[in-house]
């Protein structure tokens, strides 16, 4: 782990407290952490081509199959 040193203004720590404090750095961090993964799952799914994949071809043309009842109208 590693840590690092912050300067605040007293005034905030009187305000806040220093364990609300870090308490909110450390949630803050966490949801930075999440954002980045978030974007860099993001960019990996950018380069997949499902639609040239015949695995895909053959799990959405069975998706199709199993579930086009839900959509097909009384009128037909």
């Amino acid at each position: 782990m590693t840590q690092i040193t912050l300067k605040i203004d007293d005034s905030i720590v009187e305000t806040l407290g220093r364990q609300q404090i870090e308490t909110k750095i450390g949630e803050w961090l966490k949801e930075l952490k999440r954002k980045i993964d978030l974007q860099e799952a993001a960019e990996e799914l950018d380069g997949l081509q499902l639609s040239n994949d015949p695995s895909w071809q053959v799990a959405r043309n069975l998706a199709w199959d199993t579930y086009k009842h839900n959509f097909e109208t009384e009128a037909q």
